[in-house]
């Protein structure tokens, strides 16, 4: 008898079921008798049946039910990750897993804005994500934390998918259409999840799950596989997805044998003292390129009608080789991820290495460098509608890419974040870095010349003297004008900016800096850990939300947001920084962290102008490629050393004495040229004299018709005569 309307932001969804369900609000008795006194509206959910439409009786007639007493006021408790209380830290800014009866790595993540949620992958030793017993193989697991105004809520679904008898990972995650989530990885042979393929398997293979985004309910999954597949595996690092497209990055590996960091871990599982983080090795496999694949995850469809199922179809797989080197080794690929540029339709891959094939540029030297190249998403293969579709980025020491990430406002640019042990950009830091440092930069680049638009660079300091130190960018995400970049820094060191050192918090640290999308200039940077040891996820742990705040995903040993002991299998992390740089996570559960000091902004760096790099010893990476090393065509941006003090005034007094040496040959010159043209006029008066002489004695005539001719001076015929010489001897005097 009342008024109801349709909820405006979204009224109507859809269940598991496929019901219509329907979100409004009404004055009147729609599903409960109102008191006469009751003037404020109620909301109400209604399903509706696909079959038939069908819906509860509404009206007058449904039992009274008493209006809801107003809940008193009740100051909430802050409980962080499920487990044991909370401390000291700012609320709502992170929230770590656990207890658990083993070990979990993170993988990576995707953001979802219409629900504000983030969902997560990785793998666990844990037969339950939480609470569970220890497994003695890793299994794939994928995880949603929610959010709500830049504070992380608390886990929502979780689920792991394997059968903890064989290797089952999962290394990203992508949203899929309205609502699923695909998830890529490997299995070992035996896993169900690679029970589609038609293919022979060998020990391995790559796989792909899709899941329902609701109650994470397992839709199909497929097997990914080499045209070897016995001999040869893949290996999923990257998935994006495109409408009902999706686009898949993976390693291929060169052959079955176990792969160098398999034989130097103990396999066992949790039941040993390590449960190894296969989401940074591989199992098998002596070297390594890349295959890109395109599948589809749609309904089937008879005679044009939807049948209800969801299958995976491949559409194409490339393959992109890597040349043998002289020693006729294949040096092994990185990835680093992929992103989609819908205009000018491209899928950009980003990556390291040191070898040499079609789509990785042209390099030149052995050390490792970056590279990015664009495929064309119609065929997989290069891409023809741009200036540009491969390039080697590098400096001339070694270089990884680490990441990519795309400006959803700007189709013109993109940007990839990494780690050199080079020059390669403006330099954040006002203090000498020790040689041998590994430094994070991030560089924004053109998405169809693959140019270099502005490229910044920071590193870090210990505080053992001479002591070199690591500092790398493992991913980014943009806002507006803004982008995150984020990633770690290794022990006990501080990120440096400006004539500051960050303080570290023990360990290795995560750190996260908000820098300007027009010409790299850094608005803030924190950096934040435990006491032990803070990772982010190597393949996508920076997000950007809604709201523009930076949510970070990674892993700890410490007790960064719960209470535990120091050391031993990891748990997960998921935190944000607010976008202005005020709030950020303090994650020590026991010690309170301090605030960094105010630092003045940093310039922006001057683009596209290359300077003489500063020579460094590389040194072995801790992280992504093992033996970091090949260099490019198109080398970075780089920047002078830092000069010690009293070398400015050397250097002005050398430029002086330079220019008054300059000055004394300017003056000298114009001299020596008055008496050089002085000595030409009389070489010149004697030949003519030399030449009326030989014209008296019958030598030249002016008459044609005898065959002689009365050549100007300096003409072939006269250099071949005797006053040519003494024109060229007047040429030796002066």
């Amino acid at each position: 008898a009342g008024n109801e309307h349709l909820a405006r932001g979204g009224g109507l969804a859809f269940d598991p079921s496929e019901d219509l369900v329907v979100f409004g609000d009404t004055d009147g008795n729609f599903y409960r008798a109102r008191g006469s006194d009751e003037t404020s509206s109620d909301v109400f959910l209604v399903t509706l049946n696909q079959a038939d439409g069908s819906y509860p009786a509404t009206g007058s007639s449904m039992n009274a039910v008493p209006s809801p007493t107003p809940p008193s006021a009740v100051t909430p408790t802050e409980s962080f990750g499920g487990g044991s209380g909370a401390g000291d830290m700012k609320s709502g800014t992170g929230i770590q897993s656990g207890p658990s009866a083993s070990g979990l790595y993170p993988g990576g993540m995707v953001y979802d804005p219409a629900e504000d949620t983030v969902y997560l992958t990785g793998i666990t030793y844990d037969t339950s994500f939480e609470g569970g017993s220890p497994s003695n193989e890793a299994s794939c697991f994928i995880a949603s934390v929610s959010l709500s105004e830049g504070r992380v809520n608390d886990w929502g679904n979780k689920a792991v998918y394997g059968s903890q008898s064989y290797l089952e990972t999962c290394n990203s995650v992508a949203l899929h259409r309205f609502s699923e989530l695909v998830a890529v990885g490997s299995a070992d042979q035996g896993s169900t999840f690679l029970s589609s393929t038609s293919f022979g398997i060998g020990r391995m293979a790559g796989m792909a799950l899709a899941v329902n985004r609701n109650n994470f309910a397992l839709i199909d999954s497929t097997a990914m596989v080499t045209i070897d597949p016995t001999n040869r595996f893949q290996y999923p690092v990257s998935v994006v997805s495109d409408g009902d497209d999706l686009y898949i990055v993976s390693l291929t590996s060169t052959d079955n044998q176990f792969s160098d960091a398999y034989n130097e871990i103990d396999p066992v599982g949790a039941t040993s003292a390590r449960s190894p983080n296969w989401i940074n090795i591989q199992k098998y496999g002596t070297s390594f390129d890349m295959t890109v694949t395109k599948l589809t995850l749609q309904e089937n469809e008879i005679d044009g009608l939807p049948e209800g199922s969801i299958q995976f179809t491949t559409v194409w797989s490339k393959e992109f080789p890597i040349d043998a080197d002289d020693n006729g080794t294949k040096p092994r690929v990185y990835i680093g991820g992929a992103i989609i540029k819908k205009n000018p339709g491209v899928l950009a891959i980003a990556g390291s290495t040191r070898g040499m094939g079609n789509g990785y540029g042209n390099a030149r030297g052995t050390d490792e460098d970056g590279f990015v190249t664009l495929l064309d998403l119609s065929t997989g293969n290069l891409a023809q509608n741009v200036e540009r579709n491969n390039i080697r980025e590098g400096s001339a020491q070694d270089d990884i890419v680490n990441g990519i990430c795309h400006d959803p406002n700007d189709s013109s640019s993109f940007y990839i974040v990494g780690a050199t042990f080079g020059s390669v950009g403006q330099q954040l830091s006002s203090l000498d870095l020790v040689d041998g440092s590994l430094q994070a930069f991030v560089r924004k680049m053109s998405a169809n010349s693959l140019g270099e638009q502005w490229t910044v660079q920071l590193g870090a300091l210990k505080s053992v003297p001479n002591d070199p130190s690591m500092a790398y960018a493992l991913g980014c995400a943009v806002y507006g004008g803004v982008i995150y970049v984020g990633g770690v820094v290794d022990d006990n060191a501080g990120i440096v900016v400006g004539s500051e050192a960050r303080q570290t918090n023990g360990g290795d640290d995560i750190w996260v800096g908000q820098f300007s999308t027009s010409d790299g200039s850094l608005k803030w940077l924190h950096q934040v850990g435990s006491s032990g040891n803070d990772h982010m996820a190597p393949r996508g742990g920076l997000v950007a939300s809604a709201a523009g705040h930076a949510i970070v995903y990674g892993e700890t040993d410490g007790s960064a947001f719960r209470q535990r002991g120091e050391g031993g299998e990891p748990d997960l992390i998921v935190m944000t920084f607010d976008s202005s740089g005020a709030s950020f996570p303090d994650m020590d559960m026991n010690v309170p962290q301090p605030t960094p000091a105010p630092f003045a902004p940093i310039p922006a760096p001057i683009p596209n102008i290359p300077q003489q790099p500063t020579a460094v010893t590389p040194q072995p990476v801790a992280f992504g490629p093992s033996n970091v090393a090949t260099p490019p065509t198109d080398f970075y941006t780089t920047s002078p050393k830092n000069l010690p003090p009293g070398a400015t005034a050397a250097i002005v007094i050398v430029i002086l004495i330079f220019a008054a040496i300059f000055a004394w040959w300017c003056c000298c010159r114009k001299k020596v040229g008055k008496r050089t043209k002085s000595l030409e006029d009389h070489v010149r008066t004697m030949e003519m004299a030399e030449r009326q002489d030989l014209k008296k004695d019958g030598i030249f005539s002016t008459i044609n018709g005898n065959g002689y001719g009365d050549d100007p001076l300096g003409s072939p015929n006269l250099q071949e005569g005797g006053y040519s010489d003494l024109h060229n001897k007047g040429k030796e005097v002066i």
